[in-house]
């Protein structure tokens, strides 16, 4: 093994013991492994799909992860109906092109396997971190598919400064890409080589995270990365495309997310009258693992909401 590969996997095994020693080792998530099928259409998104018929809820995943983060439990929630939870572009099964990871590029993504899978009215999107940003521009440039919003762990920002701030202090293995663009792109080469090692490392970081879950941490590219990270992430612009969305939007934050900026969050519940704001006591950023009932909740609230509506 040439020098760099060995400074590489050296970099990954620091940061996952630091994370390891920065995290208790949390519980095992109440998760198995989702049901449905895999769909795809001629270089669009991997798209899994539960049940049959019209379909009433998107789920989109947080960064890193993909549409398996939506454990069994929440298949339920496509009732007679059907359940749509797509990995987004350059990541988990879909597609890495090499660019192309703007805002609107992830929103159109998501906005074409929606109507490859049938949905022909607005329906209610579910969003976890990245994905809640993805939700909000995909409500904002398709408003004809997008009914409500109930997004955790919402990544809103003022700032780019503020942004990185934040997400520093939350992971110290993002820190470590963050501060070298160089080394970054070193580390997800060496991921993409050795993907069953990279897995077992994110374990160790991650004693909390499921078998699968651990494994899809690792399937992305240097460029679906890092360019999602500039261009959804610290661009900083969704609390402002919220702003003028005509919709329901519900915000769900874990009171120890060091994650979030919660001061902005309530800065925008109280602004926009479309957007309310629950704040759960002693919970992280990874709300769908470990609060799936309170989340569950949320996600059917929404539905009836928008159907009485």
């Amino acid at each position: 093994m040439t020098r760099l590969r060995l400074f590489g996997v050296a970099a990954l095994g620091a940061g996952a013991l630091a994370l390891r020693r920065e995290r208790a080792r949390g519980a095992q998530p109440d998760w198995t492994q989702p049901g449905g099928h895999i769909r795809g259409d001629r270089g669009g998104l991997a798209t899994r799909v539960v049940g049959t018929g019209e379909p009433r809820l998107v789920l989109l995943h947080g960064l890193f992860n993909s549409g398996l983060y939506w454990g069994a439990r929440y298949d339920g929630l496509a009732g007679d109906g059907s359940l749509i939870a797509p990995d987004l572009l350059g990541f988990g099964r879909s597609p890495r092109p090499t660019s192309g990871y703007s805002a609107a590029e992830h929103a159109d993504a998501v906005a074409h396997a929606m109507r490859t899978n049938g949905v022909g009215a607005p329906l209610v999107v579910g969003a976890h971190s990245l994905g809640a940003l993805v939700a909000i521009h995909l409500a904002d440039r398709h408003p004809d598919l997008v009914a409500g919003i109930v997004a955790f762990s919402p990544p809103l920002y003022p700032s780019t400064e503020r942004a990185r701030r934040c997400i520093e202090r939350a992971d110290l293995v993002v820190r470590a890409f963050m501060a070298s663009d160089a080394l970054g792109e070193r580390l997800c080469a060496l991921m993409c080589r050795y993907p069953r090692a990279a897995a077992q490392l994110v374990r160790v970081a991650r004693p909390d995270l499921p078998g699968p879950l651990a494994a899809d941490r690792v399937q992305h590219s240097w460029w679906s990365y890092s360019e999602t990270m500039d261009h959804v992430i610290l661009a900083a612009d969704a609390h402002r495309v919220l702003a003028r969305l005509r919709i329901p939007v519900h915000l769900i934050a874990g009171s120890e997310d060091r994650a979030l900026d919660h001061q902005l969050l309530m800065a925008v519940a109280d602004r926009d009258d479309h957007v309310e704001l629950r704040t759960i006591d002693g919970t992280g950023h990874d709300l769908p693992l470990s609060h799936p009932d309170d989340c569950i909740e949320a996600l059917r609230a929404m539905l009836r909401l928008t159907r009485a509506t």
